[in-house]
């Protein structure tokens, strides 16, 4: 079992994992992910993000960070800060492994990271061979100052190819000489896939009432498990993903679960069991974007945002830099056939001077007709790519 540092915050108890190990480095990321939702769904309805997509491009800043605002990001992302070269190393291994189930049995899975920097910004060499030896990101030199709309239109190209237009634009404007981004895109096919002949119209309940959706049917075999509060089940996709529906018992319980989905994942995760599933899911569409600044604040990085007291100085070798913007945008959707889900995740530096712009038993019964939370996780370590929740399904 990888080895943890339990820290004290403002907020309570922390637990930081030792994420020298891919192993530990999935374990913090995980952890984070369900603090990032947390604060991210709050205020809304449907939504989904990319909690590996932030963790990764949060890591990449906490590499040119340093003192107390590295401190603050090392422990909102829940990694200890000893071994930070093997840690660095084993979050870029994490990636890595996701990507090797890019072509598997169809599965499309694909992550990137890339950085772009005014061209007279002299990042030092050691965090250039970093970000693009260890985090795989190659450092692009634009022009921000004398043709914004130029460099402006490159990062978004990038966001576009990167996940097959389902993001064309990340940012409308860039003011900063400097952004980080992290994509990742998937395009999986169920295992078990729906027939489009069962699906049909169907109430879905909310607090809010009734409403009518397309639902997806079918009576299988799946991982389902029962625990308090809610029923969940696994549908796998083919290449090594699967699909993490949780059901609440009761109509307005999401946020109850949602509350509880950190500190019981894991237990949820070793409950599942096979079984005969009556399963009914609806077609659901949900495209968020994100401002990430207030939420990252909330969970304790504060100094990277204060022109004042950020210190970015591994990065540049000086101080001035500091977080001008976060951003996430995200998109999912699925139907009969399988999930198509995409994320940018784009961290923008500013800096003090200008701006420049057997046989089984009877089927249990699974029917996703109230609001729900889903997570989307590689099965082989563990880490969650998307979470997110239904509680209006758009079509």
């Amino acid at each position: 079992m990888t080895a943890t540092l339990v820290a004290w915050s403002v907020g309570g108890c922390v637990t930081n994992f030792k994420a020298s190990t891919v192993d530990g480095a999935v374990k913090a990321s995980n952890a984070f992910g369900f603090d990032f939702y947390r604060e991210v769904r709050k205020g809304k309805d449907d939504i989904v993000c990319s909690p590996a997509g932030a963790a990764i491009a949060l890591t990449m800043v906490a590499a040119g960070a340093r003192g107390e605002t590295q401190t603050e990001i090392l422990h909102t992302v829940h990694i200890d800060p000893a071994n930070l070269d093997q840690t660095y190393g084993s979050f870029a291994a994490v990636l890595d492994g996701v990507k090797a189930h890019d072509g598997k049995d169809g599965l499309v899975l694909s992550a990137a990271d890339r950085v772009w920097v005014q061209k007279d910004l002299k990042l030092l060499t050691e965090y250039q061979s970093l970000l693009r030896d260890t985090f795989r990101a190659p450092v692009v030199e634009l022009d921000f100052a004398k043709d914004n709309q130029a460099a402006l239109a490159a990062i978004n190209q990038w966001a576009s190819d990167e996940t097959h237009g389902r993001i064309p634009r990340i940012l409308g404007d860039v003011t900063g000489p400097m952004v980080l981004a992290n994509a990742i895109y998937m395009m999986g096919e169920w295992q078990q896939p729906f027939a489009e002949s069962a699906t049909a119209d169907s109430k879905f309940i909310s607090v809010e009432g009734e409403t009518s959706v397309r639902m997806m049917r079918q009576v299988s075999g799946f991982r389902y498990a029962q625990v308090r509060g809610a029923k969940l089940v696994e549908l796998p996709y083919k290449g090594g993903l699967s699909m993490i529906v949780v059901l609440p018992d009761d109509v307005d319980g999401v946020e109850k679960i949602e509350d509880r989905a950190g500190s019981s994942y894991t237990d949820w995760i070793a409950a599942l069991e096979y079984r005969q599933v009556n399963l009914k899911l609806p077609h659901f569409t949900t495209a968020t974007e994100l401002n990430l600044s207030g939420p990252l604040e909330e969970l304790g990085i504060r100094q990277a945002f204060d022109r004042d007291a950020a210190d970015f100085s591994g990065m540049t070798g000086g101080r001035g830099l500091f977080i001008g913007r976060a951003i996430q945008k995200a998109w999912i959707e699925t139907s009969e056939k399988g999930t198509e889900a995409a994320a940018v995740t784009a961290i923008e530096m500013m800096n003090d001077s200008a701006t420049v712009g057997p046989e089984p038993p009877p089927p249990v019964i699974f029917h996703a007709d109230h609001p729900f939370m889903y997570l989307i996780r590689d099965m082989q370590s563990g880490e969650i790519l998307f979470i997110g929740r239904v509680v209006k399904p758009a079509t």
